[in-house]
């Protein structure tokens, strides 16, 4: 299985001339081959999977048939053809009536019909039945977060990590929500979970030292610890990057202007140098405006 054979077998169906003439035999490797390979080629495996459980679903063994019909229903949400999806649903639900697999296409088929509610109402049920599905309680939480209930998207996150806490990527969307809700401390702590799990995460670093430094600017008690810890991470994400991460290096100036010693004042120099001479290299024409900043900042003359 490659995609190379992948790539020939679409060649292949693309020259025939019109549905009716598809070759079974070619469609049928098709979407084996993309279930094999995981690739989504969500258009073609629609338009070719239709075809040949219309036509051809006598040749087909049941449990292969079944396969296919899942992959057609998953497509077909992809694509937008919800009513196309409701009907291979109908169909999988009359072989699997209550299965928790079918379970999830159904909420994939409700997300697809528009009807988010309903979808996490039924995602939120079958976490609840059964703390194994990691992928139903996501997707809830997904859903809400997407409807603008990011409160409860909270809440149901919250209860997801009651149970898995070494889940790094839930911290870090909790993190991320809660920082939409302007609750810094407890943003804080959720990305420092996150970071936890992979301390060397320029993505993860970010977006604790942009939390840290954040919550230093709202003048809190923790102003100084903030400042330090904000710096320490910018840096971080510098010599991880190799100087090459502008977003970090402004980060690692604002730290360094923020924290105001001489030392620091120093080093704030280096990084604001560093800076001026990313942007001489990649967009000579903002230089200027670059350089305002940094003294403005105090880190240049």
């Amino acid at each position: 299985m490659s995609f190379q054979a992948l790539e020939a077998v679409e060649k292949r169906l693309a020259s025939y001339d019109g549905y009716s003439r598809i070759n079974f035999k070619d469609a049928r490797e098709f979407l084996l081959l993309c279930r094999e390979l995981q690739a989504r080629r969500s258009q073609d495996v629609h338009k070719y999977g239709r075809i040949v459980l219309d036509a051809f679903s006598s040749k087909f063994a049941e449990e292969e048939r079944l396969l296919v019909q899942e992959q057609v229903l998953v497509a077909a949400c992809d694509v937008g053809a919800a009513a196309d999806a409701r009907r291979e649903l109908a169909k999988l639900q009359k072989r699997w009536p209550g299965s928790l697999r079918v379970r999830k296409l159904e909420g994939m088929v409700l997300e697809a019909e528009g009807k988010a509610e309903a979808a996490a109402e039924l995602y939120k049920e079958m976490f609840e039945e059964d703390a194994s599905q990691t992928g139903a309680a996501k997707r809830q939480v997904a859903l809400l977060r997407g409807q603008g209930k990011t409160a409860q998207a909270i809440a149901a996150m919250c209860a997801y990590l009651d149970t898995f806490q070494g889940d790094a990527e839930a911290w870090g969307v909790l993190g991320a929500m809660y920082a939409e809700q302007g609750a810094l401390d407890e943003s804080i702590f959720a990305l420092e979970e996150c970071l936890m799990h992979s301390p060397a995460s320029v993505p993860r670093l970010l977006a604790v030292a942009e939390a840290r430094y954040t919550r230093a600017l709202a003048g809190r008690a923790t102003k100084d610890e903030d400042v330090e810890y904000a710096r320490r991470y910018f840096a971080q994400v510098v010599e991880l990057t190799r100087g090459q991460h502008v977003r970090a290096l402004y980060g690692l100036c604002a730290a360094l202007a923020k924290a105001g010693s001489k030392g620091e004042s120093e080093a704030g120099s280096l990084a604001a140098q560093a800076l001026v001479e990313r942007y001489l290299s990649d967009s000579p024409d903002l230089v200027d405006a670059v350089k305002g900043t940094m003294r403005k900042m105090g880190l240049a003359r």
